[in-house]
């Protein structure tokens, strides 16, 4: 769980010390701030997602579909489910019938919940696929990122030419919000580039705590440069480890990691004046998901992406798949515990610091 706080410091102090990250400058907390903490806390939209189900859908003995994941969201009381287009095997979205998707859709309307769909490529055919199945669902929100290999500059110009078709051919009257993540190749700038060219306000970022360690950037510096443009997240820790002048990645359970989730989350909180800019924090455990590091210190200006696949988690051989299943489920719910923890700590602190100016 999340570090106790002292209560021998004013509520402010007390706050500053739960988001303080080593040389970083404190997070500007005025009224205005405070208020948004206090609002923002109390009913930020948390989602599930597929990938902390990585076994529970991709192998026999855990036998998950997506209809699984809006039962767990229900039960937890949270606001959605984020799933991959190709995650569950016979039971996907990419497979099931048009009329299963309608019937998923109208189960997620009954609980309550929004649905979001995933897709890990900006290649036209994907993207028609997943907007059918947005479609079926009712969702409100797709994700996608570009999976190209070759030079950078490529890339981004590929990446682009799918976006606007995208937005031409499959969307015109813009009824899906579309994000577009940083998945661990691209920069927070590469990334910028893209959707500032587009200049389209409804293709906006997906901001992901971790994958920018595989791009050498850190995370606050990262968000930094994302941030006027993130509307959706990917809550995740990792251990940041050394590989080939770059960094790789190694995620692990929420709170264990070097990602300082605290002042990310606080600064995503903060984002949009006046409505909160984010819409949806999806909660993304992947205990042992390990990613190289793409991107490097003393890489040319236009650098090669090597080719590579979907994301995926390996099993340790030595443990039985039963156990597996059982430390992912415990795993997924600890991760909704933590946050909440969190979440309800920095509201507290944020409405004290709040009386505390006010009567100041």
């Amino acid at each position: 769980m999340n570090k106790p706080i002292s209560d021998s410091a004013g509520a402010l102090a007390r706050l500053n010390d739960l988001l303080a990250v080593d040389n970083v400058p404190p997070l500007k907390l005025d009224r205005p701030a405070l208020r948004h903490l206090v609002e923002r806390t109390e009913n930020a939209p948390l989602f599930t997602h597929s990938y902390p189900f990585y076994f529970h859908m991709s192998t026999d003995e855990g036998g998950w579909g997506p209809d699984d994941l809006l039962t767990f969201a229900a039960e937890q009381g949270l606001q959605g489910v984020k799933c991959h287009l190709n995650t569950g095997g016979s039971r996907s979205l990419a497979v099931v019938s048009s009329e299963e998707r309608q019937a998923l859709g109208a189960r997620a309307r009954d609980l309550g919940l929004r649905w979001h769909v995933e897709v890990s490529s900006t290649n036209f055919d994907e993207l028609a696929g997943v907007t059918a199945t947005a479609s079926d669902l009712d969702a409100e929100s797709i994700r996608c990122y570009p999976r190209y290999s070759g030079p950078v500059s490529t890339i981004i110009a590929r990446a682009i030419d799918d976006l606007r078709r995208f937005r031409q051919e499959l969307d015109p009257t813009s009824r899906f919000r579309l994000t577009v993540e940083q998945h661990e190749d691209l920069t927070s700038s590469e990334m910028v580039q893209i959707v500032e060219t587009l200049n389209d306000p409804h293709i906006s970022l997906l901001f992901d705590t971790t994958n920018k360690i595989t791009t050498y950037e850190q995370p606050l510096e990262a968000l930094a440069v994302q941030a006027p443009w993130v509307t959706e997240v990917h809550i995740k820790d990792a251990r940041i480890l050394p590989d080939r002048g770059g960094w790789a990645q190694l995620c692990c359970r929420t709170g264990t990691g070097d990602i300082p989730l605290a002042r990310l989350l606080a600064e995503l909180l903060l984002l949009g004046e006046h409505e909160p800019q984010v819409r949806a924090f999806a909660l993304e455990e992947e205990v042992n998901y390990y990613a190289p590091a793409y991107r490097f210190p003393d890489e040319h200006t236009d650098p090669d992406i090597p080719p590579r696949g979907f994301s995926a988690t390996a099993p340790l051989p030595q443990i039985p798949m039963p156990v597996i299943l059982a430390d992912e489920y415990r795993y997924a719910k600890d991760q909704v515990a933590w946050m909440r923890d969190l979440m309800g700590n920095m509201h507290r602190l944020a409405k004290e610091a709040l009386g505390e100016a006010m009567s100041a």
